[in-house]
């Protein structure tokens, strides 16, 4: 048996973590998928479908705050099971954040505060991913470890996610948005238990001021263009985004949306992952990265003359809209994981938690200014607009990632820069 590979008993091991992993992201992912598509469903103020898209953005500004928020977390003692009380903390703040949406009047009007209930709700899924990441580290010391557990979880989130998506959608097409809410909940609660269950082993925590140190320190100039390319990786699926909310806001219910450009579309992000060790072996990091990506930005063009040149009337082909998210998706989770696999390979020893925060924080930046954009525009220009400016950012990044990766030393090697 190879080293990679997991036994039964080390399964016993890791799946408390890789449930823990799963059963955190589901409500985490799908409250920011489903809440504002749910608000241009029953939204009765005026605003247009992207408009509603781009105010929401903003929910994603904890996600830009992750690097700062990852020395506190590993800084701050709560005692000798440190990260496993961060954790329990974050959950049960995380699990009450999202029953108070079923206690918020009109919901779906009511946008400012369902804006600061979002805004709170991912600041508290934040702190949850960067505890649960400490605690993996704390109990998987070895990087064999880590890597079987890491295998472990993509084969259940492959396997289990887009089912556990697709079945959010049914429980709220079937009882409404209340049921949803508190299977989401239930979701964050059973993940609460499973954390009481693991014993994490004593905790030193380091200096704060040398840990934020390290932080400011991270931007060489070799980093700073990985990280670059990163921020640019999901630009393109922006566009589908405003997709999704104009099918809504022109009468398409939630399920069906749900299932075309959700569900596929998550199933296909799971074969990229699939392929992905095997491209990067054949291909290597900088080529796949490269390819991928201007394959990938190259198709939201043909986002508009798919959809028509009048989003509010016609039919729309859903099904080759979905059909060509889901070739996006694939290609996008296969050059994710080949940039992403870059950015580690330079990262320092006993910091790689803060090296791939700081990527993400970049791809969340990168995110918010297409959404910003595009809702700044979307009332002088018509809700197509949104797509173009989805298009064109994307487009603009072949050039920022063809620089990245021509510009950069991308050997097949991991290295360790100080």
């Amino acid at each position: 048996m190879s080293n990679t590979t997991p036994t039964q008993t080390e399964f016993q091991k890791y799946l408390p973590f890789v449930a823990l992993y799963l059963i955190q992201n589901i409500p985490m992912m799908f409250i920011f998928r489903f809440i504002p598509y749910f608000n241009i469903e029953n939204n009765t103020s005026g605003m247009s479908p992207a408009e509603i898209m781009s105010y929401m953005g903003i929910t994603m500004l904890p996600f830009v705050l992750r690097p700062f928020m990852t020395p506190l977390v590993a800084c701050l003692r709560l005692g000798q099971s440190h990260f496993r009380i961060w954790l329990l903390i974050a959950n049960v703040c995380f699990t009450s954040s999202i029953l108070v949406l079923v206690v918020i009047n009109d919901i779906a009007n009511n946008i400012n505060l369902l804006l600061v209930a979002i805004i709170c709700n991912a600041f508290f899924a934040v702190l949850q991913d960067i505890s649960l990441d400490g605690l993996a580290t704390r109990v998987f010391t070895k990087v064999a470890e880590q890597n079987k557990a890491s295998t472990i979880q993509q084969i259940f989130s492959i396997a289990v996610g887009p089912a556990l998506v697709l079945g959010c959608y049914i429980v709220y097409d079937n009882y409404g948005f209340p049921a949803i809410v508190y299977v989401l909940a239930l979701m964050s609660i059973i993940g609460l238990i499973l954390g009481l269950r693991v014993k994490e082993p004593a905790y030193t925590p380091p200096k704060v001021g040398s840990h934020f140190l390290d932080l400011f320190r991270f931007f060489n100039r070799t980093r700073s263009k990985f990280i670059l390319t990163c921020a640019f990786l999901y630009t393109p699926l922006t566009a589908f985004f405003y997709v999704r909310a104009t099918l809504i806001g022109n009468g398409e219910s939630l399920m069906r949306v749900g299932f075309w450009f959700d569900f596929l579309p998550s199933v296909g992000a799971g074969l990229g992952l699939l392929m992905a060790p095997y491209i990067l072996k054949k291909y290597g990091r900088g080529k796949s990265t490269l390819v991928t990506y201007v394959i990938t930005a190259l198709l939201t063009w043909a986002i508009v003359p798919i959809y028509g040149s009048d989003p509010t009337g016609g039919d729309v082909n859903i099904h080759l809209l979905s059909v060509l998210l889901i070739v996006m998706m694939l290609l996008n989770a296969i050059g994710f994981t080949a940039c992403m696999a870059q950015v580690m390979s330079y990262a320092r020893p006993n910091l790689e938690a803060m090296d791939y925060s700081v990527a993400i924080s970049a791809l969340y930046i990168a995110s918010i200014v297409v959404f910003i954009l595009s809702g700044g525009w979307v009332k002088q220009y018509g809700d197509l607009i949104a797509f173009q400016i989805g298009a064109g950012v994307a487009t603009v990044g072949i050039l920022v990632v063809a620089w990245g990766i021509l510009t950069t030393p991308w050997e097949e090697k991991d290295h360790k820069l100080k």
